[in-house]
């Protein structure tokens, strides 16, 4: 199975991201754009994993969930990935960013133990709208509109990334909530 370690996004910040997406389909000439149902934020890619691996991350995710607390926060302008011409297009992740690092480092701590790779990259929280996005000028533009509500975090999901009829889907297989989900 192949899977990642994330957070669900509520269904109204969802509708938010598919009208900016929409925007942005008016100025991209080609691009695969994220599906309603697969916003999310990674926390950390997995890639292939076996049984035993699931039940490794299940207790890595027990683990960091036990030692956090919940906490908000709020997407900001548009970015992109550049390569060769093609755009990774995101929304990222302002207010709550120090938060959801400290979630990311806990596990990138627990990843060498427990046999699976440290990232090598910089952890750069963001929100995926589309991939391979073509557009006409060498840059995005696009005026979207912004979205002022905190967005509370409240649990890690463990998701199975695997297609259904050729669509790509993100399923949630385990989830596991912070110390203190009630308090918010």
């Amino acid at each position: 199975m192949r899977v990642f370690i994330g957070i669900e996004l509520p269904v109204e910040v969802k509708e938010y991201l598919d009208k900016v997406s929409r925007l942005i389909q008016q100025s991209a000439y080609k691009g695969n754009f994220t599906l309603f149902d697969n916003y999310h934020i990674t926390i950390k890619y997995i890639g292939e994993a076996t049984s035993e691996d699931l039940d490794t991350l299940e207790n890595m995710m027990d683990y960091v969930a036990n030692n956090h607390s919940s906490f908000t926060l709020s997407v900001e302008d548009l970015g992109s990935f550049n390569r060769r011409g093609k755009h990774i297009v995101w929304m990222g992740v302002n207010h709550g960013k120090k938060l959801l690092k400290g979630v990311y480092e806990a596990f990138e701590e627990l990843m060498e133990e427990n046999g699976f790779k440290k990232e090598t990259r910089k952890f750069q929280p963001h929100i995926t709208i589309g991939k391979n996005i073509m557009f006409s000028y060498d840059t995005m533009h696009v005026d979207i509109p912004s979205y002022n509500k905190d967005i509370v975090v409240d649990k890690l999901t463990l998701f199975w990334s695997h297609r259904e009829d050729d669509v790509l889907v993100y399923t949630p297989i385990y989830e596991k909530s912070f110390n203190n989900k009630d308090e918010l």
